[in-house]
């Protein structure tokens, strides 16, 4: 019986990606990107603290530093 549920599973996951509509499931973001991105700058640009960051935007220690890698990858790349 385990074994047709992944079957099935398999089957609407595939049916998902097909349609476009993959990106709908799984966890949502802590925050949007976009606000994270103009908090941060106020970080690099010595206005702001990373502490007062996480607390204004309510994010805890490794969430910031998650976002954060992921800025720096793309700016990094913009330059």
């Amino acid at each position: 019986m385990s074994a047709s549920l992944v079957g099935s599973e398999m089957c609407i996951r595939d049916r998902l990606k097909a349609r476009g509509e993959w990106d709908k499931l799984g966890r949502p973001a802590a925050i949007d990107y976009k606000k994270f991105c103009k908090e941060y700058e106020k970080v690099e640009s010595g206005k702001k603290r990373p502490c007062e960051v996480m607390r204004d935007l309510k994010l805890n220690e490794s969430t910031y530093y998650r976002y954060r890698k992921r800025y720096l990858a793309e700016h990094k790349k913009g330059e």
